[in-house]
Formats: C-alpha cells, sequence, structure tokens
C-alpha cells in the first residue's frame, strides 16, 4: 500500500488502467459491464473495511514507497484481449506511457 502522496502521483497511471479496463469490459458486453459497475458498488459499500485494512497494512510496512516504485514494471500485455497487431501497437504505446510515467514518479516520490 502506497501514501496518499504517491497515489497521488501514481493517478495518471491508475486512471489509464481503469480506462483500459472499461475499454475492454464495454468490448464484452453488458454482462462484464454489468459486473464492472458491481464492483465499483462493493467497493462503495466496503470503504469503511478497506480503509481499515488499509491503516492496518501501513502500520505493519517497512518498506518506503520509493523502494516499491523500483519494483513496479511498465510491461502491459494485450495478447489475451484482442489480435495480435492491436495488441502489439496497444503495447507499444501504453508501455511507453507507463515507463514515462514510472520515470516521473521515482524522480518525484523521495519517501
Amino acid at each position: 500500500m502506497f501514501r496518499w502522496g504517491t497515489l497521488v502521483a501514481l493517478l495518471p497511471t491508475l486512471m489509464l488502467a481503469e480506462m483500459l479496463a472499461w475499454g475492454y469490459v464495454l468490448l464484452r458486453g453488458a454482462d462484464h459491464v454489468r459486473s464492472k459497475a458491481r464492483s465499483y458498488v462493493w467497493i462503495i459499500k466496503n470503504r469503511c473495511q478497506i480503509a481499515e485494512a488499509r491503516r492496518q497494512t501501513q502500520a505493519l510496512r517497512r518498506v518506503k514507497d520509493r523502494q516499491l516504485l523500483h519494483q513496479l514494471s511498465h510491461r502491459l500485455t494485450f495478447a489475451e484481449t484482442t489480435n495480435r497487431h492491436v495488441a502489439a501497437v496497444l503495447e507499444a504505446v501504453v508501455q511507453l506511457l507507463l515507463w514515462i510515467w514510472g520515470q516521473i514518479c521515482r524522480a518525484v516520490v523521495a519517501w
């Protein structure tokens, strides 16, 4: 679990991942859209338990966010989601964006 400042720094990456997830579920149909929407409802209903679990995890953690950021990968594969040509283009674009933003986050996050 990251500190709030790190989560803010990672927000563009998290938003990109969420947009990609929504793109995937929209292509897969109404059942997938409903499942994704239900996941949001679950998070909202369980936000207090999620916050408590986050507090407990943060209290135990001994590794700095900076160290965790260096463990993250910018690699994201799309081979199982679409045809290989579209997947190759998506991977090239998304991985470049993730790599660039990852470098920025690693440079900015000092805690």
